[in-house]
Formats: structure tokens, C-alpha cells, sequence
């Protein structure tokens, strides 16, 4: 049962990962808890607390990435640590390439072009498994390069 729940819970952050890239706001905002809060530091947006900030904070990035998969969001390394019968804290590393660039979409990667790699980082999410599902309860993105705006680790 524990490796079933692992599972889920990396699906459940694969699934994230797709829907970004795609644009699929409805989809990707079926994986979130109602009070799901996302701290992706100042550069990447701030703190979205609840559905709704949530929702209206990805549209915003949808409608400057424009068209699916001008962003690729390469997610590894999953440790998954269950807590409880309906909590879990979930870590993964991001590897974030543009493949579009500006003025094509309203992002740039560092190196423009020629160099498509946008961000690293390390993911870390707080699952809650509601009705049976499991969701993200919080979302939170620490980037490493090429700003570093790391401050600890939530779990170990």
C-alpha cells in the first residue's frame, strides 16, 4: 500500500509538470486542495493562497507562455516521505526550458536562444489526499540558479 501511495504521489506531481507545459488550467487546478497555497518567491510570483489566487495567478502565466509546450518542465529525483494515512511531503528537482523565447513569448531564458535552460530548482510539496485523491495542498519552489533564491528545506 505504501508503494501504491508513493505512486500516486509521484503521478500526481508528473500530472503538475504536464499541465503547466500544456496550458491546461482546469486540469492542473483539479490537482490543488481549496486551500492550497504556492510560494514561488518574489521573482516567480509570490505567494498564491487559496483556489482562486491560485487559478487567476496561472492564467497570468499561461497568456505569457502562449501556446503549450513553450515551457518543458523536467521534474526529478522524487523522494516521497508519507506522514500519515492522508498526509505526504513530496521533494523534487526542476530543470525549467524555455522553447520559445522573446519576443515570440513573454520569457527569456538567460542565454536566450541558444541556451533554452530557464531555471534550476527544487520543488517541494505538501500532499493531502481528499476523497480518496491526492492533492497539493501546498507548492513551494526554491530556485538554485541562475538567481538563488534558496531558504532551507521545509523536511528531510
Amino acid at each position: 500500500q505504501e508503494l501504491a501511495t508513493i505512486e500516486e504521489i509521484k503521478n500526481l506531481k508528473l500530472a503538475y509538470a504536464a499541465y503547466v507545459d500544456e496550458g491546461d488550467l482546469e486540469s492542473l487546478m483539479s490537482l490543488f486542495t481549496d486551500d492550497a497555497v504556492c510560494y514561488f518567491g518574489e521573482k516567480h510570483g509570490g505567494v498564491w493562497s487559496g483556489a482562486k489566487a491560485i487559478r487567476e495567478n496561472f492564467a497570468a502565466v499561461f497568456a505569457k507562455l502562449r501556446d503549450p509546450f513553450n515551457t518543458l518542465h523536467i521534474v526529478t529525483n522524487p523522494w516521497v516521505k508519507i506522514n500519515g494515512p492522508n498526509e505526504a511531503y513530496a521533494r523534487w528537482y526542476l530543470t525549467d526550458i524555455v522553447t520559445q523565447q522573446a519576443p515570440v513569448i513573454d520569457i527569456e531564458s538567460p542565454g536566450g536562444h541558444a541556451n533554452p535552460l530557464y531555471c534550476l530548482g527544487i520543488y517541494e510539496n505538501l500532499c493531502r489526499r481528499v476523497d480518496g485523491q491526492w492533492k497539493l495542498s501546498q507548492v513551494r519552489l526554491s530556485i538554485l540558479w541562475p538567481t538563488r533564491d534558496y531558504q532551507g528545506l521545509l523536511q528531510r
